[in-house]
């Protein structure tokens, strides 16, 4: 909630920054051009702006997710939802290098765990400071606007005209106006008073401030300053808008019957040479010499007001460019407000497709009691079950379990937004041993467990020399699998993301109840951070997510000799079965079953060992960022995962197990190894001997 709302707060800040910038390059080009259109309509598009900075980004963030417009990308995420992510700005790699080293990860702790555990610490901060700024500012405004009524307490009134009370006060200096309550305020030194022609073009003055809402508008900048006290567009923003307002009143009353240029002109000059020695400008006040305390400011001010006297007749004020001119910074305003939600607005769920997904109902039985009863075991807050022909690409099961009264018997895991983790790394070292950049036998210098890439060091769980392709995945080493993924290049690890079927348009598209994962654009990030985060899985926010189905069909590739399957339902007639592609030549799938089988015999994997069956897969740990999904699931950030396929040399099923904050377990931690990988084992056993596959170990 509290990333939410900063989020927000900076989203209109940039925005405001933004509009201004906007607007006043619009504005020169019509100023050169010589057909800018009236102040009033000026004035009128910067509220607009300024209203459209706060508004627009307000409502984007209370769209539902479905309704926001989408940017179609090939073969990545649309940008919405908080989808289609920037993985860190410019700066964030030196911040990231100043940070201490990060602690051990992988089947731990994620990459950037520490960066993780810190952030809402600093988030509580900052929303704390911005919290007592806000309240200082807002004591300083009450304050001034207390000094404001006691101004008018003090002074004599000597016109009043329906709502519109006139008064003379010896604390003036010039002509100022301001609301109070329903009724509208004028107040005039004692020295116009005695000109009865510098009066009535005072009052008339003031009164066309009233007329256009100016008085409004300066009370309620006052409270946005409070708002955005840190933010410099702000005091910009007043600024142009009190010039407008001046040119507004002065354009409409020259015009006007009654009163002529040299008159006016003649007023405006000795009412700003009664201000220049006091140009104070009680806050919620429009003044007839409103202006900066800079006396050089100020008398620029003055003379562009007097040389608008002779030039108006010159300038062509249409309409037409005012609405050009409103209409191009209001859309060039939605549009960086569109593209600051789609980097800073938190993930949202999925969209699921339509329809409704069919399992079959004796391996659903079996996957959700062993899950339930693992869920029970380890104190979880949820979890997640799916099994997969890897042959025909059926669904056979999705199994969950969620405190969420709502996702209680809901396949919601189908659409369920998770990092990959370690698991990513199966799918890294396939492809880049298909693509012949690595021999699964080479040599990867592992650093002895501390590795510095890019602008971030990366720690090993325990320390390695150097480790294998085969023995990377094994021991599941951060650092080799970075320096495989280095060796296969950002072109490679996307074409890779594409070919294995994650994101849009790949293998859960039209698939009853599921969603594609979120693929970032290699253009968000540097080279070094788009290899770390693809090929280790790991990422510093919720910014590379993929879904579980997605995983069971890349893993079921591998299991299927290299062959990507469609997924289908469980119900699904043999003629609905259909090969996506050819992934990865059988030959490269061979060698990946051997090295993810090594997973379970000598590495991370050893609880998914079944005394009936060879197992084969890969263990991951994830400490996924806060998100709606999983607040309403539990809260928690962490997931174990184990997913795999039985028996090795011919799968007859592919299973995907995440555990969501498995806090039962020896030192709370959630290792895919002591939370998924034992439930992958039963849920493999039983299914297998349901299916009457024979045993394949003594």
């Amino acid at each position: 909630m509290i990333s939410t709302l900063l989020n927000l707060y900076l989203q209109i800040n940039l925005l405001l920054a933004v509009s201004y910038a906007v607007f006043k390059l619009s504005q020169t080009i019509t100023v050169k051009l010589k057909t800018q259109p009236s102040f009033q309509a000026t004035t009128r598009i910067a509220q607009i702006l300024i209203l459209a900075s706060i508004a627009v980004p307000l409502i984007f963030a209370l769209m539902p997710t479905q309704n926001l417009p989408r940017l179609q990308f090939t073969p990545v995420q649309p940008l919405s939802d908080g989808v289609g992510i920037v993985l860190r700005t410019k700066a964030a790699p030196r911040i990231q290098a100043a940070l201490p080293d990060f602690v051990k990860t992988n089947e731990h702790q994620s990459l950037f765990s520490i960066f993780e555990k810190s952030k809402p610490a600093i988030l509580k901060l900052l929303l704390l400071l911005l919290t007592l700024g806000f309240g200082l500012m807002s004591l300083r405004l009450l304050k001034n606007l207390r000094h404001l009524k006691n101004i008018i307490t003090d002074s004599s009134m000597i016109r009043k005209i329906g709502k519109v009370v006139i008064f003379v006060s010896d604390s003036v200096t010039i002509p100022l106006s301001t609301l109070i309550g329903r009724h509208a305020v004028i107040l005039v030194p004692p020295n116009i008073v005695s000109n009865s022609k510098d009066l009535r073009i005072a009052i008339r003055h003031e009164l066309q401030h009233h007329r256009q809402w100016d008085t409004a508008w300066a009370i309620h900048i006052e409270f946005l300053i409070c708002a955005f006290y840190a933010n410099p567009a702000i005091y910009f923003w007043k600024r142009q808008i009190i010039e407008l307002q001046e040119f507004s009143c002065d354009e409409a009353l020259i015009g006007r019957r009654g009163v002529l240029s040299q008159d006016y002109g003649g007023c405006l000059i000795r009412v700003a040479e009664a201000a220049l020695g006091n140009r104070e400008m009680p806050v919620g006040t429009a003044g007839m010499a409103a202006g900066s305390k800079n006396s050089r400011y100020f008398k620029s001010f003055l003379r562009r007001r007097i040389e608008m006297f002779t030039e108006r007749s010159s300038r062509r004020r249409t309409l037409s460019v005012a609405m050009a001119f409103g209409t191009l910074s209001l859309l060039t305003t939605v549009a960086v407000a569109y593209g600051a939600q789609q980097v800073l607005r938190p993930r949202l769920p999925a969209i699921p497709n339509p329809g409704h997904a069919v399992f079959d109902p004796n391996v659903q039985s079996i996957a959700q009691n062993a899950l339930e009863s693992a869920i029970k075991s380890y104190g979880a807050k949820a979890g997640f079950v799916l099994v997969s022909d890897p042959v025909t690409g059926r669904l056979l099961a999705v199994a969950n379990v969620a405190k969420d009264p709502q996702k209680q018997g809901k396949p919601w895991s189908l659409s369920y937004l998770l990092e990959p983790a370690s698991a990513m790394k199966g799918i890294t070292v396939a492809a880049a041993a298909d693509r012949h950049v690595i021999s699964m036998d080479e040599q990867f210098n592992c650093e002895n467990g501390t590795y510095v890439y890019g602008h971030n060091r990366i720690n090993d769980w325990t320390p390695f020399q150097s480790l294998s392709a085969t023995d990377t995945l094994a021991q599941s080493s951060n650092i080799c699998g970075i320096k495989i993924g280095a060796k296969f290049g950002v072109n490679g690890l996307v074409k890779m993301l594409s070919d294995f079927g994650f994101g849009v348009g790949g293998t859960t598209d039209g698939f009853p109840e599921a969603a594609a994962g979120v693929i970032p654009r290699p253009t968000q990030l540097t080279e070094e951070e788009y290899v770390a985060l693809i090929s280790t899985g790991y990422t510093m926010q919720a910014q590379f997510t993929v879904t579980p189905l997605e995983m069971v069909q890349a893993y079921g590739a591998i299991a299927n000799d290299g062959k990507l399957m469609k997924a289908i339902q469980a119900n699904a007639p043999d003629s609905s079965v259909s090969v996506v592609r050819q992934v990865i030549e059988p030959s490269t799938a061979e060698s990946i079953k051997v090295a993810l089988r090594k997973v379970v015999t000598d590495g991370t994997g050893k609880p998914a060992r079944s005394k009936l069956y060879t197992t084969a897969g890969k263990t991951s740990t994830a400490f996924t960022p806060g998100t709606i999904q999983h607040e309403s699931l539990g809260g928690e950030r962490s997931m174990g995962g184990f997913i795999g396929f039985a028996p090795v040399d011919k799968p007859r099923v592919v299973i995907y197990v995440g555990v969501i904050g498995p806090m039962s377990l020896k030192d709370h931690q959630p290792r895919g190894s002591s939370s998924a990988a034992p439930i992958f084992k039963q849920v493999a056993e039983e299914v297998l001997q349901y299916m009457k596959v024979a045993p394949d170990k003594n």
